[in-house]
């Protein structure tokens, strides 16, 4: 009886010990999955005029004349009911029109839309315009939801901010009219962004620029837990992807520009330049050239040798800003063309 006790106790024991110990380890499993929805969810809201002040401490802008810019500041609504800030950037020579008095046949600057990165605001987007504004093209800069100056709560990677830059988009068009092109550029998050519009809006935009867009979220997701946690996806994706549905009522399974562009066709006729730094660890280089694998022409793409995540521009700015104003420089606009239509016509540069 006594030896039958000791076994029971020790069987016990040993029961209690596993346990113990299998609560800890799904006990780190949550925290780990929890950690990961929060880092993707939730990457702190910045202020936007601090962050313009560091951009010009690092050289990226030029304070004095960013501040003599034309521009306008405007709210539009989102979809998801929160304000967006916008603010409307005038190449010399421009200004905003004002209401719908362009709409009709009447022609205006052409626009281009910037949308920034993860985790950042408007202030990202403002090195960019410059190409934009010396081409003759105004440029709009915005924050994201839950971002900078806007409203929301949640970064959704995509998924609530295409319908975020559809809403900017359709709010340009009543002021432009029909006739004016009206193009996207994103960087990283904004580029994934602006090709998930692109796809679920065929001919909504005379161009997209995609620098350092991710081509499938859940992959990208998975490389960023090997290499910054060395954990594998199972079950750390699983459990973080259910928390960020249940927070934010979307999956990261439905986040992949690559499988939008091929549910559309391709996207042809959508002149898309595609750009990414050689050296990015955080958004696998592999993953542009997918993008650019599945995209019927007219597209292009361009590597940066040296260039980490987002810093294309930085690593080689007469080559970025040459090359995007190459590209922008051939959209034509067919004044016959009406809002149905394509918005622009890809017309190569003649050799």
């Amino acid at each position: 009886m006594e030896s039958a006790a000791v076994s029971y106790s020790l069987v016990s024991a040993f029961i209690a010990v596993a346990l113990l110990i299998a609560g800890a380890a799904l006990l780190a499993i949550l925290i780990v999955a929890w950690m990961l929805s929060r880092r993707v969810s939730d990457p702190g809201r910045r202020q936007v005029e601090p962050d313009l002040i560091k951009e010009a401490e690092k050289g990226y802008i030029d304070l004095a004349a960013w501040s003599s810019l034309q521009r306008e500041r405007f709210i539009v609504r989102s979809p998801f009911g929160y304000g967006l800030a916008c603010e409307w950037l005038c190449a010399p020579g421009n200004k905003p029109p004002k209401g719908t008095e362009s709409s009709g046949t009447t022609r205006t600057h052409p626009v281009a839309v910037i949308a920034h990165g993860h985790g950042y605001d408007r202030a990202g987007s403002a090195k960019y315009a410059a190409m934009f504004l010396e081409s003759g093209w105004d440029a709009i800069i915005y924050d994201h939801r839950a971002c900078g100056d806007s409203g929301g709560s949640g970064t959704t990677m995509g998924y609530y901010e295409s319908g975020d830059l559809g809403a900017i988009i359709e709010a340009l068009r009543m002021r432009l009219g029909a006739h004016t092109p009206i193009g996207a550029m994103g960087e990283s998050m904004g580029a994934a962004t602006v090709l998930l519009f692109a796809a679920q809006n065929p001919g909504a935009l005379a161009f997209a620029i995609a620098d350092c867009s991710y081509s499938d979220l859940p992959t990208q997701l998975a490389f960023l837990l090997k290499a910054d946690y060395r954990l594998p996806a199972f079950p750390f994706m699983a459990i973080a992807d259910f928390i960020t549905r249940l927070r934010l009522g979307y999956s990261w399974q439905e986040l992949s520009p690559r499988k939008a562009i091929e549910a559309a066709g391709g996207l042809p006729g959508l002149p898309l330049l595609i750009i990414h730094g050689e050296d990015d660890d955080y958004v696998p280089p592999a993953m542009a050239k997918e993008l650019a694998a599945v995209k019927r022409e007219p597209v292009e793409l361009m590597m940066v040798p040296g260039a980490r995540h987002a810093k294309s521009w930085e690593t080689d700015r007469e080559g970025y800003a040459r090359k995007v104003k190459d590209f922008i420089g051939r959209i034509a606009i067919n004044d016959e063309l009406d809002r149905s239509d394509t918005w622009s016509i890809w017309q190569p540069k003649s050799l």
